[in-house]
């Protein structure tokens, strides 16, 4: 031990301790360690621990519920929202589509309509109060883009809420007339993703 930068030299040398010699036993799986303090001489033997570790057992039969309640402990339908949603639907014969990405981590979402309205925030707080409902924390707060973006258009956001047994989210904005806007879980592609839920 007589490199100058190693940690392990400036442990041994800070209390005056001297590491002799560190021995494996291949038969035993065991590392004996022989230290001096001193006139003392010391040996630490160190056993080595099995570690058992229990691995969910997967199948083409599991679905994607169970698969999660294995993973994390809780049933998908005690889940949050996470990640991208996207949906559109018509009034009046134009179409209206909306987007929202969940960071559940962040208590933040970006969220986009376009259409009838068009609207894009990014990073806007929210809250899910785990039952189904989500609230916009900033919806009041004039400079914040959600409220200026809705008041550009003399609209409210009347409605924002969570299905966990679709994984999907309900967006009713009221502008001049109620459009109510479906947006279903998406992959990193925009592709749905479809829950076997049994």
């Amino acid at each position: 031990m007589a490199l100058p930068s190693n940690v392990v030299h400036d442990a041994l040398e800070e209390y005056g301790v001297t590491m002799d010699s560190i021995k494996w036993d291949n038969v035993q799986n065991r590392i004996t360690v022989e230290m001096s303090y001193k006139l003392l001489h010391f040996t630490i033997d160190l056993e080595h621990d099995e570690l058992e570790l229990q691995l969910p057992q997967l199948d083409e039969s599991t679905s994607i519920a169970e698969a999660y309640q294995l993973r994390f402990g809780s049933r998908l339908d005690e889940s949050v929202p996470e990640g991208s949603y996207s949906g559109a639907t018509s009034v009046f014969g134009q179409s209206v589509k909306g987007m929202a990405a969940f960071s559940s981590a962040a208590g933040t979402l970006d969220f986009s309509v376009s259409g009838a309205i068009s609207l894009a925030c990014d990073d806007e707080p929210y809250t899910y109060d785990g039952s189904g409902s989500i609230s916009l924390t900033n919806e009041d707060v004039a400079g914040d883009c959600l409220h200026d973006s809705l008041e550009a258009y003399d609209a409210t956001i009347d409605e924002v809420s969570y299905d966990a047994a679709s994984n999907s989210v309900t967006v009713v904005v009221d502008a001049f007339l109620s459009i109510s806007l479906t947006l279903q879980h998406v992959d990193g592609h925009g592709l749905p993703i479809i829950l076997d839920q049994e």
